[in-house]
């Protein structure tokens, strides 16, 4: 047993009495120890600090506990305790999941290449009839994406993540822009785990690991369950559902409009104009799409903003883009057929 003084965990808790015990019992069988671990309550009822409280007497590594004097909700809660964090790296914790021994030595593994930002790993779910069901997330390969190729709005669990902890001191947490998932409904701020993804990905690589290297609880009190396993038939639907492009391509100008404004910040850490290049360069890309996805376009209008995204490169093959900003050929092969056809107008 080694232990580690440069990693941090980061756990929200809120009425977690019935699960949490396990959680804790695995941070203590890590094979590398963290350096803490950080506790912040958001006004539990039950007995979830009384069993932190007794884990805390006999834990190998240092046990902060704090109580929220008012409710701040899981996102900020997450905030909150990682902010307090003390380690060179923290890593996520949800109160009912079960962590493997190794998960920590794993992932700072990742580290050792100083461009990594973050690193995301697979995960096994777990039910309360002790079944396990498909992995999520659920990587095919180690490899690791670097700034040309991974995607700064798309994110993944935090129970999944370990990041480098300067990210959350580059910026004013509070100004974190609007979550990618709440497109076409009231606006909502991106939460703990998105927000650290798109930090980490706006800055440099990330780190991804096929290993399972935890249990993902799913129960009815889940925040945020695991999705289903996409069939063929959910697969086709997704595909010909219309999305608003418009407002994403608002996102993407938030969202560089963000990084430009603390441009001198993130510039010490990694290549930040990069993302931001790329990012008005989605949001071109994705105007264009909303003019084909109208309402009140006609074929010819429909025809004349895909031709533009041909011209532009925009639905080149993304494993052969060479680091230039794509859509990919599936984006190409949707746009032909439901968008310029005017199907999806049908399926409306």
């Amino acid at each position: 047993m080694t232990k580690a003084p440069s990693v941090s965990v980061a756990m929200a808790t809120f009425n977690g009495e019935k699960y949490i015990h396990a959680q804790l019992e695995s941070l203590a069988a890590q094979t590398m120890l963290p350096l803490e671990l950080v506790v912040t309550d958001d006004g539990s009822s039950d007995r979830t600090l009384e069993i932190v409280e007794e884990f805390k007497k006999n834990s190998k590594f240092s046990v902060q506990i704090l109580r929220n004097e008012k409710r701040l909700g899981y996102e900020e809660n997450f905030l909150k305790a990682a902010t307090l964090c003390s380690g060179e790296f923290v890593a996520y914790s949800d109160q009912d999941d079960v962590w493997f021994p190794n998960k920590l030595a794993r992932c700072c593994e990742a580290f050792s290449d100083p461009s990594v930002m973050l690193c995301i790993h697979s995960a096994e779910t777990l039910y309360p009839d002790s079944r396990t069901g498909h992995r999520h997330p659920d990587f095919l390969k180690t490899e690791t994406l670097t700034l040309d190729r991974n995607n700064p709005l798309m994110s993944y669990s935090g129970f999944a993540l370990v990041f480098r902890r300067f990210l959350l001191d580059l910026c004013d947490n509070s100004m974190r822009p609007r979550t990618v998932h709440s497109l076409g409904g009231p606006p909502m701020l991106m939460n703990h785990d998105e927000w650290v993804w798109f930090l980490g990905c706006s800055l440099g690589s990330v780190a991804q690991l096929s290993d399972s290297l935890a249990f993902y609880r799913q129960h009815a009190s889940n925040t945020h369950g695991a999705p289903k396993k996409r069939t063929i038939k959910r697969i086709l639907e997704l595909a010909m559902s219309q999305k608003n492009y418009r407002e994403l391509s608002i996102l993407e100008r938030d969202c560089a409009q963000l990084l430009y404004l603390n441009l001198d910040a993130l510039s010490k850490v990694g290549s930040v104009r990069k993302t931001i290049t790329k990012l008005e360069t989605k949001a071109k890309l994705h105007e264009l799409r909303s003019v084909i996805y109208g309402d009140k376009s006609n074929i010819t209008v429909r025809i004349k903003s895909f031709a533009e995204i041909l011209g532009f490169g925009g639905y080149r093959d993304l494993r052969n883009a060479n680091g230039k900003i794509s859509l990919g050929r599936m984006a190409a092969v949707k746009d032909a057929c439901f968008g310029v056809t005017g199907v999806f107008k049908l399926l409306g």
